[in-house]
């Protein structure tokens, strides 16, 4: 019986298993159903993959699918901040081109180019009237509240010869009544030590009376020296005008070829007096700074002189009789201190004085034949 009864227990336990397997089957079954349902909605590459693995492929890509859709809604905002950005600018360059159409207006300018001009124009006008006024600032400092018109005209009657004369002198002087004042300065204080002393005697008197007459003669001297620098200044600076107004055509003309020469790191040559009043040459740099034929290298120092003799040789063309043949240019290896640039530079100014006369230019270098060549036709190269 015993036996009988767990047999019957077995039974029931299998028939159990059995009707469980069964769900699970029949749940497998339903899950592979849904399985193949969701593939054929949202992958159907993924149809001839077994449930479980196309389960994890499905997991993987919606994983995916939430990346991507956190990464397209950052790209949204970023696009939609650069959208306002755009729109921002879009505003602000509509205002610009309306200040912009304002000053072309303004300025009777009729496009960008001539407004950037004309700015120019102005921002030089400023530049200068700054300058104008620190240096009238400057000359009613020194000026003693006089006017500038007033030391104008002070200064047309003075020799520029004689002015510097005068204020070397003064110099002079000065130094020597400087040495004098620092004696009488120690001597006071020798005096104060020895006032407490005297009684008011005659002699107390006669000692200030002296240093006061020292210091007058000082004071005198001192606005006297002002006056005379202040002079020198303003009729330095008439010459100056007066040189700019009418300078010699040959200076202007060596000025226009030394800044060709120097590709217009020294475009243009002006020239000044000395501490001693003597007449120099200076290469004007690109700033406007002079620089002394010292100061310059010796190869600009070469086209500085050639720049001279060439533009002395177009003045005597020029002057020279109608129907006079003109007298050719012969140059021996000028070019010698020259860089490539530098003689490519000079060859050029040379062709163009070679239309009104013929030049005849002598190298033992191959490579000034080489640039010669590159300039075509108003050169020609003869090898010896």
């Amino acid at each position: 019986m015993e036996a009988i009864r767990r047999l019957v227990d077995t039974l029931r336990e299998r028939e159990q298993l059995a009707d469980r397997i069964a769900k699970m089957r029949a749940n497998q079954a339903d899950f592979e159903e849904q399985v193949a349902e969701l593939i054929g909605d949202c992958s159907p590459e993924l149809e001839h993959f077994e449930a479980e693995p196309a389960v994890l492929r499905l997991y993987d890509m919606l994983r995916e699918a939430r990346d991507e859709v956190v990464q397209r809604a950052e790209i949204e905002q970023a696009l939609t901040e650069a959208r306002q950005e755009r729109d921002l600018a879009e505003v602000e360059l509509e205002a610009i081109e309306e200040q912009l159409v304002a000053l072309r207006e303004e300025a009777h300018a009729e496009n960008d180019q001539a407004l950037d001009v004309t700015l120019e124009v102005c921002r030089a006008l400023n530049e200068a009237r700054r300058g104008i006024e620190e240096e009238e600032a400057r000359l009613a400092e020194i000026g003693a509240g006089r006017s500038i018109e007033a030391l104008v005209e002070e200064s047309r009657g003075l020799d520029s010869d004689e002015l510097a004369s005068e204020i070397e002198a003064l110099e002079a002087r000065l130094k020597e009544e400087g040495v004098l004042r620092d004696r009488a300065i120690d001597s006071l204080r020798g005096l104060r030590d020895e006032l407490a002393k005297l009684d008011g005697s005659a002699r107390v008197g006669e000692l200030a009376e002296a240093g006061q007459a020292k210091l007058a003669t000082i004071r005198r001297d001192a606005e006297r020296y002002l006056d005379l620098r202040l002079a020198r200044e303003i009729l330095e600076r008439e010459i100056d005008a007066y040189k700019q107004r009418n300078q010699a055509p040959v200076l202007k003309r060596a000025g226009e070829m030394f800044g060709l020469l120097t590709r217009s790191a020294y475009p243009n040559i002006d020239s000044d007096y000395d501490e001693r009043g003597r007449a120099r040459l200076l290469a004007v740099d690109a700033p406007g700074r002079g620089v002394p034929v010292e100061g310059l290298s010796s190869g600009t120092r070469d086209q500085l002189y050639l720049a001279l003799r060439l533009a002395t040789l177009e003045e005597s063309l020029a002057r020279s009789p109608q129907g006079l043949e003109p007298m050719p240019l012969v140059a021996d290896d000028v070019l010698v201190e020259f860089d490539d640039d530098r003689s490519r530079a000079t060859l050029e100014v040379l062709a163009q004085l070679g239309q009104k006369t013929q030049i005849l230019l002598f190298s033992h270098h191959r490579y000034v034949a080489e640039i010669a060549r590159e300039l075509g036709d108003v050169v020609r190269v003869i090898e010896l």
